[in-house]
């Protein structure tokens, strides 16, 4: 039972993080001269050492969900998953 519930923070914890760093991404594209956020991307990567793909999914996660998820079912493996299916519609009904 204590597992479980610091599995579940841990993954909340995680979503959250995710989530905060593609709103910032997303600030700096809002805020840059540069119109191109594969750049933006590609030079945050380099300076902060995380995957260039995890960057993209973390500003995508941001531009789909107005707010962090308080789902504690799912974790970011689900919503790498439902931030791909372009129709909302079928995204909520997953």
């Amino acid at each position: 039972m204590v597992l479980n519930q610091i599995n579940d923070e841990a993954s909340h914890q995680q979503i959250t993080t995710y989530w905060q760093i593609g709103q910032r991404i997303n600030q700096e594209l809002e805020n840059s001269q540069n119109p191109y956020h594969n750049s933006i991307i590609k030079d945050l990567s380099q300076e902060i050492d995380f995957d260039n793909s995890k960057l993209s999914r973390c500003l995508n996660f941001f531009k789909s969900y107005s707010q962090v998820p308080n789902e504690n079912s799912l974790n970011w493996s689900h919503y790498r998953v439902l931030i791909t299916i372009k129709d909302i519609d079928k995204s909520i009904k997953i």
